[in-house]
């Protein structure tokens, strides 16, 4: 269970409570579609309720995400990522607008998606490196 700062005045209502503070490397909170898209991801697999981290990947940071306001709706980040992309090799992705996956994908380096003035639709099997697309 996780425990927001702001429980802590709650502590002293308890006997022998104490508060524990635990890095972000040991946990992963999911407030946003935006952390939803990395625990999905093939970044982690899951063992006996332990988030792993994948091996595969060079980095010790985990990418960023910017997913825009479209994607922060669950129903719209449901239908845009029926199948979630290859992260391995993610440094930053950024998407704006309408944006939908129609199936495996691999996004490399940093990827920009704007789907803004009209909505972009990408194939299955697709691999974007280092690249910016606009619907």
């Amino acid at each position: 269970m996780q425990l927001e700062t702001a429980i802590g005045s709650g502590f002293e209502c308890f006997d022998g409570a104490v508060g524990l503070s635990v890095s972000r490397e040991r946990f992963l909170p999911v407030k946003k579609t935006d952390d939803l898209l990395l625990v999905r991801s093939n970044l982690f697999t899951l063992n006996k309720g332990t988030l792993i981290r994948n091996p595969e990947r060079k980095s010790n940071a985990l990418p960023t995400i910017q997913l825009g306001d479209f994607l922060q709706n669950i129903e719209n980040f449901q239908n845009s990522f029926p199948v979630i992309p290859d992260l391995v090799n993610l440094e930053e992705l950024k998407i704006n607008g309408s944006v939908r996956f129609e199936g495996a994908a691999s996004l490399q380096g940093k990827v920009h998606l704007q789907g803004v003035k009209e909505g972009l639709t990408l194939p299955a099997g697709v691999v974007i490196t280092d690249e910016t697309r606009q619907g």
